[in-house]
C-alpha cells in the first residue's frame, strides 16, 4: 500500500484535541477498535512466534504454472503453539500481488491463500489443511512429503490459475518460496493501524478482517473442523460458484467449469 497519504490525515491525538463531541466519538471508535482487536488477537493460551528456520524446514513445495500471471508469490507465516492442543501448527499464507479472475468483481490486488501444516511432538507432519477453492477448506492426513537430502519435510502441491488454490500432488517438483514474518504474540493485540509493520495487521486494515473468520489465523486448529476461512455466512458465494461450475463439468461443459471440477473438494 502506498504511503503517499495526504499530510493532513488526522491522528488519534488530533481527534482528542477537537472538543467534547469529537472526543466522545473518538472514545466510541476506540471501544470498537478494542473489540475488533480482541476478536482477532490470539487467545491467552496460544503463542504465536516467527521461527524462520522451522517455517522454512516445513514450507510447502509449490508447483506454480510457468505461464502464471502472478508467478512469484512468497510465504508469510508464524508458528502457533498451545497447551490445549497436542500439535504445533505452522501457518502459511502465500501472498500474490494480485488476482485477475474471470470478471472485474473476481479480480483484485493482493491475494492470500492459506495452507496450514500440523506437527506432532516429534516433528512429524500429521495433517495439512489448505484452501482448495476460494478459501474453502480441504485437508489430508497423508500428504506426499518432499524430503531432500539437505533436510526438511515439505508438503507438495500444485497451484491453479487464476485463483491460486492448491491441489495436493505426489510430484516432488516445484519451488520452495521465501518465508516472511506474519507477526508474533508480541505484536498483539493487533490494533488496526495502516502504519503498522506487522504484515497480518496491514492485511486486516486493508479490509481483510471483514472476510476472515475470527481465530482462523490466530487459533489455527479451529480450521481442522471448519468448511472455510470465511466469516460465517460470507462463504455462500464461493460455494455457490463452485456448485454451479461442478454441475457444468458433470454435464460435459468442462470448458465453462473452470477449475472447480479439478479441486480436492470434489474428493471429499
Amino acid at each position: 500500500m502506498s504511503r503517499n497519504q495526504p499530510a493532513a490525515r488526522p491522528t488519534r491525538r488530533t481527534f482528542l484535541r477537537r472538543g467534547t463531541a469529537v472526543t466522545a466519538a473518538a472514545v466510541g471508535a476506540t471501544t470498537l477498535a478494542s473489540t475488533a482487536a480482541a476478536e482477532r488477537s490470539p487467545p491467552p493460551h496460544v503463542t504465536l512466534s516467527y521461527d524462520q528456520q522451522q517455517l522454512k524446514q516445513y514450507r510447502p513445495l509449490l508447483d506454480i504454472p510457468s505461464d502464471a500471471e502472478f508467478s512469484s508469490p512468497e510465504w508469510y507465516g508464524w508458528v502457533a503453539e498451545s497447551p490445549e492442543y497436542d500439535t504445533t501448527c505452522l501457518v502459511y499464507f502465500a501472498y500474490y500481488r494480485g488476482q485477475r479472475g474471470w470478471t472485474r468483481a473476481d479480480s483484485h490486488r493482493g491475494d492470500r491463500e492459506p495452507m496450514y501444516v500440523f506437527l506432532d511432538q516429534y516433528g512429524t507432519v500429521t495433517e495439512v489443511v489448505y484452501s482448495a477453492w476460494h478459501w474453502m477448506q480441504a485437508s489430508s492426513s497423508t500428504p506426499n512429503l518432499y524430503e531432500p537430502d539437505s533436510g526438511g519435510s515439505h508438503v507438495t502441491a500444485r497451484t491453479f490459475e487464476p485463483h491460486h488454490q492448491y491441489k495436493l500432488n505426489g510430484a516432488n517438483a516445484g519451488r520452495l518460496l521465501p518465508v516472511n514474518e506474519l507477526g508474533t504474540s508480541e505484536d498483539a493485540p493487533f490494533v488496526a493501524d495502516l502504519e503498522s509493520d506487522v504484515q497480518f495487521e496491514q492485511w486486516l486494515a486493508e479490509g481483510w478482517s471483514e472476510a476472515l473468520h475470527p481465530g482462523a489465523a490466530t487459533e489455527p486448529w479451529i480450521m481442522q473442523n471448519r468448511d472455510s476461512w470465511w466469516r460465517d455466512g460470507t462463504e455462500r458465494y464461493a460455494r455457490a460458484v463452485w456448485n454451479v461450475q461442478l454441475q457444468l463439468a458433470q454435464f460435459g461443459f468442462e470448458s465453462l467449469a473452470g477449475e472447480a471440477s479439478n479441486t480436492d473438494l470434489a474428493d471429499q
